[in-house]
């Protein structure tokens, strides 16, 4: 696990040193063994969006594992205020959440669906030498997510995933939504890289480069760690801190991308499952003041 950890912490150093947007492509990771088409975008480059009273928004649901939680909440307030969501993505465990939110666009299936984990699943993990992939996951994602594609969601969604050998970053946007929770999904202490492919928790610009080709004109970024840092579990190695503190950094360097940035304040552990009504409860103050800022800047 040690030197796992170390190979691991290196790898994120280089993508920092390096940048890991140089080689970045659209699809699905070469190691999956089904690889559905990727429909053929338009070049929106140069098209002039026409006014609107309200933007196609675009949401990003940022990394925190059991906090994303809260984002639950936030969505629960654009949902309540009727404020449609056009497109949305989500990193590390934000992914999950952002994947079942496109489903439907119900806040409250996602609560649901969530809570089918079992509270301690990760902490026991974090309490023994054992470790776990997001295959370990594989009932929780078959009760949940069964057959469910991208594709079929109300609202379009995508999730980054990055290779830690060649760097490579990848956009998923098709297919089964439980395949792609196997690549967006694994960052240390949760969860362990699948083969070598982790949460693309270093690669905001491809997830707005690629929001922007489908015509999203405002992004939010909806934060639960950088307010109030993750509050580590306390055997957690010294490399999975230094991990976090890039994926933060990544964030911070970030913010000016996005039109708005959603910091809520969530101090639980991040591997508390059963903390989920007091993180919701957070999302949705957070998101009361986001809704009243949006309704206020658009005037509707």
């Amino acid at each position: 696990m040690q030197k796992l950890n170390h190979r691991f912490i290196v790898f994120l150093l280089s993508m920092v040193l390096w940048g890991c947007s140089t080689n970045r492509k659209v699809g699905i990771p070469p190691d999956q063994t089904s690889q559905p088409t990727i429909p053929h975008q338009e070049d929106t480059t140069n098209t002039v969006v026409s006014a609107k009273v309200i933007p196609k928004l675009g949401v990003v649901l940022g990394p925190g594992g059991a906090r994303t939680q809260a984002q639950i909440g936030f969505l629960r307030e654009l949902e309540k205020n009727q404020i449609e969501v056009f497109a949305i993505s989500g990193i590390e465990w934000g992914a999950y959440v952002a994947a079942l939110y496109a489903n439907k666009n119900k806040s409250n299936d996602i609560e649901w669906q969530i809570s089918k984990l079992e509270p301690d699943f990760f902490e026991k993990k974090l309490l023994s030498s054992s470790t776990k992939t997001a295959s370990d996951l594989g009932s929780f994602f078959k009760n949940t997510l069964g057959s469910l594609r991208i594709e079929d969601g109300k609202s379009q969604f995508i999730c980054a995933s990055t290779n830690i050998v060649d760097q490579q970053s990848s956009l998923i946007v098709r297919g089964l939504i439980s395949d792609a929770m196997k690549y967006c999904l694994p960052y240390y202490p949760l969860l362990e890289p699948s083969g070598s492919w982790i949460a693309g928790v270093l690669d905001h610009r491809a997830i707005l480069e690629y929001f922007r080709k489908q015509g999203v004109e405002y992004v939010v970024f909806v934060d639960v760690t950088s307010n109030s840092k993750p509050t580590f579990e306390k055997d957690m190695d010294k490399e999975i801190r230094v991990a976090w503190a890039l994926a933060l950094k990544a964030i911070q360097q970030a913010e000016a991308s996005y039109n708005q940035m959603v910091k809520i304040d969530v101090r639980t552990k991040l591997s508390d499952f059963k903390s989920r009504k007091l993180q919701i409860n957070a999302g949705e103050v957070a998101g009361r003041k986001f809704v009243e800022q949006f309704r206020s800047e658009f005037n509707f």
